[in-house]
C-alpha cells in the first residue's frame, strides 16, 4: 500500500529531482552561482512544487491499493481441449483509492473509488473463445461517516450487505476457489455425445435467466442473477459490533434492499466466521429480466481449529422466482433454485515461505435451468436440471512480496432431464467438464 501523508513529502522528492538535474547539467563552480546558491535552490523546488501530484484535501488520508490476479485455465469438454490466459474474475485485478479523516473522537469519515481491469475474464471465455472485451469498471464509489458509538453509513455504488456473504471463508483460496462456482466456468456451453447445448454450465450452476425477445416466454437466454449478490447505487446502514456480532441493511435501485447479520468471534482454539442474509429485488432493470422479482437466503462460514490449521467452510444460496419475467416455458412460475457449496483442508506453515493451504471442494446445484425451453438442442422443456462440483488445490503465501501462487483441478459434472420437441423423453448426461487453473496474485 502507498501512503500519501499530510507531511510535506514532496519537498523531498523535489531536492532529490532538482539534485539530479544539477547532475546532468553543465558543471560549474559554487562562485559561479554567486553568494545566494540556496536561493536558487528554493527557487528549483518551488517550480518543481508547484506540478507535484498530491492529496487536493491534506485533512484526509490517502492511500493507493490493489492486487493483480492472472492465471492460466485447462479445459477438456470431452471433444476439444485448449489453455488460456484469463484474468481471474475471482478476485478480479484492481485498484483502489481511499480517503479518511478524523471529525472527533467519534466519528471518522471517507471515500472509496475503485476500479478493475478485465480482460479475457474467466467467466466470459469459452469453447469457441479465448478472449473477452477488454474493459476497466468501476466497482465502488461511495462516502461514508462511521461513528464508534451508533455505526456507519455508506452512500454510492457499493457492496449490498449480502455481498460477498457467500464467500467468507478463511482457509485462504478467496482468490481462485470458492462457493461462486459459476465464475471460472465462464460461457462453456454443455457437451455431450450428441453435441453441445445451447444451455451453458454456469446456467446450470447459477441459474439461468430467459430470453426477452417477443414470444419467447421461458426460452433459454443470456439473462442471469449471479450467486454474489451484484453491487448497486444503494444507501447502507452497519451497526457497531458486539460481541462478535454484528448487523446490516441497505436499501437502493428501484428497489432492491437486503439486511444481514455476521459473526467473528470463536471460543478457545476454535475460531468462527460467517454470515447469513436475505435479499430482495423488484428492479427488473438490475435482473436484466424484465417484470419480476426475486428473493434469495444466502449465507456461509467457516469454522477453524487454530492451533493445526484445520477448517472446514460451507456455503448456500436459495432463490424464489416470481412474475413474468422469471416464468417458465408455460408461463407458469419456475421452481425455486438452490445451490450449496463445502471445502475442508488445512491451512498451515509447511515451509518458510508464508501458509499453505491444501484442500478439496464439492458443490451442487438444483434446478437452475428447470422450466426453460432449449430449442437450439431439441428441447421443449427441461424438467431437471443438476450440476455438481468436486475439485482439490493447493494456495502457496509468499510474505516477502506479498503474493499468493495458487494450482486448482476441478471436475463439473452436468445432467439435464425433459421433453423433446414433437413429443417424448430426453435426459443428457454431459461429458463432463475439466479444469486445471493456476496463476497468482500479488498485493501493491
Amino acid at each position: 500500500m502507498i501512503e500519501f501523508p499530510r507531511t510535506r513529502m514532496h519537498w523531498s522528492l523535489g531536492i532529490l529531482v532538482a539534485l539530479g538535474i544539477a547532475w546532468i547539467a553543465p558543471k560549474v563552480h559554487a562562485a559561479d552561482l554567486g553568494g545566494d546558491c540556496c536561493a536558487d535552490l528554493e527557487e528549483r523546488i518551488a517550480e518543481l512544487e508547484a506540478t507535484t501530484v498530491r492529496a487536493g484535501n491534506r485533512k484526509l488520508k490517502v492511500s493507493l491499493s490493489g492486487h493483480v490476479n492472472e492465471s492460466l485455465l485447462y479445459w477438456d469438454n470431452g471433444g476439444d481441449s485448449d489453455v488460456y490466459q484469463v484474468g481471474n474474475i475471482y478476485s478480479s485485478t484492481r485498484a483502489r483509492i481511499r480517503a479518511t479523516g478524523r471529525i472527533n473522537s467519534d466519528l471518522t469519515a471517507g471515500m472509496l473509488i475503485e476500479f478493475e481491469f478485465v480482460n479475457a475474464s474467466s467467466a466470459g471465455v469459452s469453447e469457441e473463445n479465448d478472449d473477452t472485451n477488454g474493459a476497466i469498471g468501476i466497482r465502488k464509489t461511495d462516502w461514508f461517516i462511521k461513528s464508534a458509538t451508533f455505526g456507519k453509513v455508506t452512500v454510492g455504488q457499493s457492496s449490498l450487505t449480502t455481498d460477498d456473504i457467500i464467500l467468507i471463508n478463511t482457509g485462504g483460496t478467496g482468490e481462485f476457489a470458492t462457493s461462486d462456482t459459476p465464475l471460472i466456468v465462464g460461457n462453456f456451453n454443455v457437451f455431450s455425445s450428441t453435441g453441445f447445448l445451447n444451455t451453458q454450465y454456469d446456467q446450470v450452476l447459477g441459474g439461468a435467466g430467459i430470453s426477452l425477445a417477443p414470444g419467447a416466454t421461458g426460452v433459454l437466454g443470456a439473462g442471469q442473477i449471479p450467486l454474489d449478490t451484484a453491487r448497486s447505487n444503494i444507501v447502507r446502514y452497519d451497526t457497531p459490533t458486539f460481541a462478535g456480532f454484528s448487523a446490516a441493511v441497505a436499501w437502493g435501485e428501484d428497489d432492491v434492499w437486503d439486511v444481514s447479520t455476521y459473526y467473528d468471534g470463536g471460543f478457545g482454539d476454535i475460531k468462527l466466521k460467517g454470515g447469513i442474509g436475505y435479499l430482495k429485488n423488484d428492479d427488473p432493470n438490475d435482473s436484466g429480466l424484465g417484470p419480476g422479482t426475486f428473493e434469495e437466503l444466502k449465507g456461509s462460514g467457516t469454522i477453524l481449529h487454530d492451533p493445526t490449521g484445520l477448517y472446514l467452510h460451507g456455503a448456500f444460496v436459495h432463490r424464489k422466482l416470481d412474475g413474468i419475467g422469471f416464468a417458465d416455458v408455460n408461463g407458469s412460475d419456475r421452481p425455486d433454485f438452490s445451490t450449496f457449496y463445502l471445502q475442508s483442508g488445512i491451512r498451515t506453515a509447511l515451509n518458510s515461505l508464508g501458509k499453505t493451504t491444501l484442500f478439496g471442494e464439492y458443490g451442487e446445484s438444483h434446478d437452475g435451468v428447470t422450466g426453460l425451453a432449449d430449442p437450439g438442442a431439441g428441447i421443449a422443456r427441461i424438467t431437471s436440471s443438476e450440476g455438481q462440483i468436486w475439485g482439490l488445490g493447493i494456495e502457496q503465501d509468499l510474505d516477502a512480496v506479498g503474493m499468493e501462487l495458487y494450482l486448482t483441478y476441478r471436475n463439473v459434472d452436468v445432467d439435464i432431464s425433459g421433453t423433446v420437441v414433437g413429443g417424448g423423453a430426453v435426459a443428457i448426461d454431459d461429458d463432463n467438464l475439466d479444469l486445471i487453473l493456476t496463476g497468482a496474485r500479488i498485493f501493491f
